[in-house]
């Protein structure tokens, strides 16, 4: 991305950097709300992909429930995560994240308790957040870039493959 232009005197380039700080917090404020559509859109689509989520393990829990682990795995099948997925937006800043704490010892793995089903296992990290946050990366330069580019007055040419699926 590079920008090129020629000002005639002083004035004119005043008017330009004046126009630019009128801008400027519009547009980080329209990066800010599109950058947590793209991170919340694209957390929710990885759990229930098997693909990109780190496999159970043999002695997972699912095989000694009651209900035989039906509909899956939490983790895997992801319905209760995935709808408390939420994301939060205001002014310049954003967020996205849940209030399950599920979602942590997903991300981040955990050891059972002594009492649980099977004592003081190590479960590994499980990342969707971190994997959300690597496949999002270009979407979120693309989305920087933008900003600038608004900022110094340019259209904005952004188009989010991400944000147009269902």
């Amino acid at each position: 991305m590079s920008f090129a232009r020629v000002f005639n005197g002083l004035g004119e380039f005043g008017r330009f950097l004046d126009g630019c700080v009128a801008r400027a917090a519009l547009a980080q404020e329209a990066a800010v709300a599109l950058s947590a559509d793209v991170v919340e859109k694209r957390v929710k689509s990885i759990y229930g992909d098997e693909s990109k989520l780190a496999p159970i393990s043999q002695d997972s829990t699912a095989q000694l429930r009651s209900d035989g682990g039906a509909g899956g795995p939490l983790y895997i099948d992801g319905e209760l995560l995935k709808g408390s997925v939420e994301k939060e937006v205001a002014g310049d800043w954003a967020g996205v994240g849940s209030p399950e704490i599920i979602h942590k010892y997903h991300e981040l793995g955990y050891t059972t308790a002594p009492t649980s089903m099977i004592p003081n296992k190590i479960v590994p990290p499980r990342p969707v957040f971190k994997i959300a946050l690597d496949e999002s990366q270009a979407d979120l330069v693309a989305i920087s870039e933008d900003l600038v580019a608004v900022t110094l007055g340019e259209p904005s040419r952004l188009a989010l493959p991400i944000l147009e699926s269902e």
